[in-house]
């Protein structure tokens, strides 16, 4: 025994031996006193045995050595006197229950006869460490009875009948020396053949060398996990195979002799053998027939054998292990559905070709560099999810759709890196495909020694269709070049006028038919009998080649496609063959000559039904309300070999070999994302059918008309993308709150107010309908355009927004009190601003603004503004506003006096939220005449309110939301100040919180005991913070008259939350505070 000394408090550290095992136990002389005082009464000891304390000299260092020999001569001596069992007060003492054999079976049996039969009712998994059972093997070994203590709780037969009905089981070692001993509990045998019903085990941090009957598990096992134990699976799984060199499984055929026959895991369906030491794959599996789930994950595998024995495999995790080529894996792998080969150092795939039922593949962080390797996958029916993130091949540009233009028509089914497919991406495998296809019939239409010339486009490495000669891009809107300047003019000014052309002669040719449909009315009215007597086959009176004529009501997608063979050739032709349904949308208004924007030569890939692929030549016409596309005729084969190189074709030539195939208005095309589509490509389609159409040519011409083009389409398409329920407060109208519903769209911020905005009549820029019928509401709206929009102001804690426009009558402030909704309109208008500029959206952030943008080792702010791509401005609150916040806070705890010398001292604002006060109208002498002459009570009002809450107060305050900051145009100084205090308690003065308000459910009453003390507002002396036209505010009852009484000697804050999360929160940052300065639990009551 020594001793140790600290603080004048001494401490004896007693060292336990038994045997090899050792202990340390630390213990103070009132432990010792104590203990005597139990072994006094319980087994009649001496009371002079133990040394007595000593008041005078106790600190001498002779008495402590003395007392530290008479205290270690005490111990042996109660050992000597209890030879068989140990008295339990002393066992305890000496911590026997933790580290010797016999008081940890004693613990474990006392512990197992109050919760044994509970915890097998329970069916949950019940955990032991080696040290415990190797102390019950050890118990089972000796020639003893299993209660020699005399306490029928300690008996083993306890943990036996425990065991032998015990199902699920864990065992956990520990890598080091267990508490203050020198056991390793990995080199500790035990025993677990006492476990007889055993459906699942898992097993940790033991060696498997010391783990005795785990094969008596094997007709009862189903789940068996091994980590950190073991070498080989032959270990675990035969551990018979030590004594028996020649084994084999129960049921097999062997043609050589062998020494033992093993039984079979009959039950097993789940082996988990991951974060082991495993090098191979041995010939164990064979006793595991059933499994169908395999964990081999984190080992040391580098190869893949043996798996072939087990038929039922379906789920097989090899990641993190040290593969590098896996050849054939479909016959030993079978018919699985989930593989996962990730972690490991493949660089192939082609074993994986015929592995057809699989469903899961995961490759991520392996060595695959080549977008190649993913055709071995690619035919492979069933594959849904695919992982391939962190590997070489994701830094190649347009990673995922070219991996998924591997999967052909499948694309749309495959899930990759945890992403669904979008539409962006199947679009542009759609090109890519069509793009394929039509090589693949250029290659076949090919001569035998003429060979198709493939041109690189210059914005990717990926060759693509034959461009058009460069003697027809000459005749390009665009082109510049002073030798084609003339035909270039000459050719768009003739083209304006076919097209003008074929409009009014097919609106003369829709005026026909409207006129002879309506001869036909007229004669089925006239004579009913008629129609009657008409025979089935008969042609109509319309029709001229006996076939119904098509409406204006067929089906767009037929017209659309049909072939169209006119040409537009001098004089002008009878106009082309335009689709039906969309001829009544043509331009009403006869014109001589019909704008063109733009005109670009490119080649044309028309896709239908997704199956079949049209390719030609075209030419692509831009004008003010409509988009045309005309093509050449393969008779057209002009060339200017003969001429000077600048030389282009005739006009008249070109224009004669043109075919019309649509011209349609732009409000019926949607165009395809060029997000996801290389730059040498254009693609759109119709907003009601699957015909789509890609066009290739020049990279910087098909630049210029996409984002025309865009332009154009989004100038008749809004889209709605969020509708959301608020009050708002106009920059010109701060006095009032409107309620509003706000509506984001793609174009402009609507902001429809409620009736009483009408009576604003200053505010000029509002839009007021009024549809004269009593029964339609009158409608106030509020618009700001996106390409307007200067800043967007965010409140406190995103409780708000303000919006600024490009003057004062646009700034409006948005009350959502809620975070949450502030955050989602935020993105949505990110995400509409973004898309004004032709941009990918941003990508949603857990992080909030300041996580992105705070410095971790300054903690300084360095930026408060978020400056959008479309030079919108996003302002975050910065460090002065929460300054002027925690102002408050410090001013009311510091005396006015001291506050110019006292040091700085941080307070910390808990939560910020925008409520609402409950109060009932002043009880002014007129109010209270006429309420009590008409014995009505006064309806509660609510009043907007900022709550703050701090470590040890609660705050109420007037905010001027619309003002602060200030505008970039304003003049001069808001006339309100930003903050008003109206009232302020202590946390540790609240008495109690009353839930449910009959007038308002979601309302608080905090009860406040009205005691004594230090006044909150009298330090307040800034005018910043004063009330106008006010000197002062009451002292005591919470100013301006605006909580209620309650009892006496009581304050009552009736507080209105809107949000439910806000209003939990606040209840529970309340009972936080108040149980800390209070040290009891807040009483939180329910009311009616």
């Amino acid at each position: 025994m020594s001793k140790n000394v600290t603080d004048e408090k001494r401490v004896y550290i007693i060292e336990v031996m038994d045997g090899e095992h050792r202990w340390t136990v630390k213990h103070r002389y009132s432990d010792f006193h104590e203990l005597h005082e139990k072994l006094t009464a319980e087994k009649n000891v001496d009371r002079r045995l133990l040394p007595p304390k000593k008041i005078l000299g106790k600190n001498s260092k002779s008495l402590v050595e003395r007392r530290q020999i008479e205290l270690e001569l005490y111990l042996q001596t109660l050992l000597q006197l209890f030879p068989q069992a140990t008295p339990a007060p002393l066992a305890c003492f000496l911590h026997f229950h933790l580290y010797e054999i016999n008081g940890i079976t004693a613990a474990l049996a006392e512990e197992l006869f109050h919760k044994g039969e509970q915890l097998l009712q329970a069916g949950e998994v019940f955990s032991l460490s080696p040290l415990q059972l190797y102390s019950v093997s050890q118990q089972l070994r000796l020639a003893k009875p299993t209660c020699c203590n005399g306490d029928a709780k300690t008996d083993l037969g306890h943990i036996l009948d425990f065991t032998c009905r015990l199902r699920y089981l864990k065992i956990s070692g520990t890598s080091g020396p267990v508490g203050t001993s020198n056991i390793r509990e990995n080199s500790l045998p035990f025993d677990l053949s006492v476990f007889k019903s055993l459906l699942q085990i898992e097993i940790s941090e033991c060696s498997s060398r010391q783990i005795r009957g785990l094969s008596s598990l094997r007709s009862s096992l189903v789940t068996m996990s091994i980590h950190h134990s073991t070498e080989t699976m032959m270990s675990i799984l035969v551990p018979e195979s030590s004594e028996f060199s020649q084994w084999e499984p129960e049921g097999a055929e062997s043609g050589c002799p062998v020494t033992a026959i093993i039984p079979v895991w009959r039950n097993m369906t789940t082996l988990d053998m991951s974060r082991n030491c495993v090098s191979t794959i041995d010939s164990s599996v064979k006793l595991i027939r059933e499994v169908e789930f395999l964990d081999l994950s984190h080992n040391q595998l580098t190869s893949v054998e043996n798996l072939q024995y087990l038929y039922n495999l379906v789920h097989v995790d090899l990641s993190y292990n040290s593969l590098r080529v896996l050849e054939a894996a479909h016959t030993r792998l079978g018919n699985i559905k989930t593989l996962s080969l990730a972690g490991n150092q493949l660089e192939r795939l082609t074993g994986l070709t015929k592995l057809y039922s699989l469903v899961n593949l995961d490759l991520s962080h392996n060595q695959l560099a080549q977008l190649e390797e993913i055709r071995n996958i690619g035919s492979l029916p069933c594959l849904e999810k695919l992982n391939l993130s962190s590997n070489p091949m994701c830094i190649i540009p347009d990673y995922r759709t070219k991996v998924l233009a591997q999967f052909g028509d499948r694309a749309a089914e495959v899930c990759l890196d945890g992403d669904v497919t979008t539409e962006k991406e199947l679009d542009t495998v759609e090109v890519l495909k069509a793009i394929q296809k039509a090589k693949e019939v250029k290659d076949r239409m090919s001569s035998g020694n003429k060979k198709p010339v493939e041109t690189s486009c210059p914005s990717c490495s990926a060759t693509w269709c034959p461009l058009l000669p460069s003697h027809l891009l000459a005749l390009s809107s665009s082109s510049s070049s002073s030798s084609s300047s003339n035909n270039n003019k000459d050719f768009t000014t003739q083209l304006s006028q076919y097209l003008c052309a074929a409009m009014k002669e097919e609106k003369m040719k829709n005026d026909e038919q409207q006129e002879r449909k309506e001869e036909k009315r007229s004669e089925v009215r006239e004579v009913p009998s008629h129609v009657e007597s008409t025979e089935v086959g008969s042609p109509s009176p319309g029709s001229r080649d006996g076939y119904f004529e098509m409406g204006l009501d067929d089906s767009v997608e037929e017209s659309v496609c049909s072939s169209s063979s006119t040409s537009l050739a001098t004089p002008p032709p009878p106009p082309a063959e335009e689709p039906g349904g969309h001829q009544g949308e043509l331009c009403d208004r006869e014109q001589e000559e019909v704008h063109i924007s733009r005109v670009l030569w490119c080649y044309c890939l028309q896709v239908e039904q997704e199956v079949e692929v049209e390719q030609r030549r075209a030419c692509l016409v831009l004008t003010d309300q409509h988009l045309g596309l005309l093509h050449l005729t393969n008779s057209f084969t002009w060339t200017n070999q003969d001429a000077d190189p600048g030389q282009s074709p005739p006009v008249k030539e070109v224009l004669s070999s043109l075919q019309m195939n649509f011209l349609l208005p732009y409000s019926q095309l949607r165009l395809s994302c060029g997000g996801e589509l290389p730059d040498c490509c254009l693609a759109f389609g119709l907003q009601s059918g699957p015909t789509r159409w890609y066009f290739f040519s020049e990279a910087e011409q098909l630049r210029q008309t996409r984002a025309e083009l865009r332009a154009l389409i989004q100038s008749e398409a809004e889209e709605v993308r969020q509708v959301l329920w608020l009050s708002v407060v106009l920059y010109k109208s701060p006095e009032a709150e409107l309620t509003c519903c706000l509506l984001l769209s793609t174009d402009t911020i609507y902001f429809l107010l409620e009736d009483s905005a009408s009576t604003l009549a200053h505010h000029s820029v509002l839009d007021i309908t009024d549809s004269g019928d009593t029964d339609v509401c009158l409608c106030c709206c509020l618009s700001i355009r996106l390409s307007e929009l200067q800043s967007v102001n965010v409140g406190l804690f995103d409780q708000y927004f303000r919006v600024v426009g490009r003057s004062a009558d646009h700034i409006v402030c948005c009350l959502s009190r809620d975070s949450y909704g502030t955050g989602v309109f935020l993105q949505e208008l990110m995400s509409a601003l973004s898309l004004q500029q032709h941009l990918p959206p941003p990508e949603p952030s857990d992080q909030d603004f300041y996580s992105q943008f705070t410095s971790t080792n300054t903690g300084k702010m360095q930026n408060y503004e978020l400056v959008h791509s479309s030079r919108v401005k996003f302002i975050y609150p910065s460090e002065e506003e929460m300054g002027d916040l925690t102002f408050i806070v410090a001013e009311r705890k510091t005396p006015a006096s001291a506050a110019a010398t006292s040091t700085s001292r941080s307070f910390n604002v808990l939560l910020y939220l925008l409520v609402f006060q409950v109060q009932m109208p002043n009880s002014l002498s007129s109010q209270a005449s006429s309420s009590s002459s008409s014995g009505l009570a006064p309806s509660p009002v609510l009043q907007p309110r900022t709550l703050i809450l701090t470590s040890t107060d609660v705050f109420l305050l007037d905010e001027d939301y619309i003002s602060h900051p200030l505008p970039d145009f304003a003049k001069e100084p808001p006339s309100r100040e930003r903050y008003q205090l109206r009232e302020a308690r202590r946390i540790r003065d609240l008495d109690r919180v009353l839930l449910g308000y009959q007038t308002y459910p979601q309302a608080l009453t905090l009860v406040f005991d009205d005691l004594p003390g230090p006044d909150l507002l009298c330090h307040l002396t800034m005018d910043h913070f004063a009330a106008g036209g006010e000197e002062g505010l009451p002292r005591r009852g919470g100013g301006c008259g605006a909580a209620s009484g309650g009892a006496e000697g009581e304050v009552q804050w009736c507080v209105f939350v809107p949000g439910a999360d806000s209003r939990e929160r606040l209840i529970s940052l309340l009972a936080r505070q108040w149980e800390a300065l209070c040290s009891r639990e807040l009483p939180v009551e329910l009311t009616g």
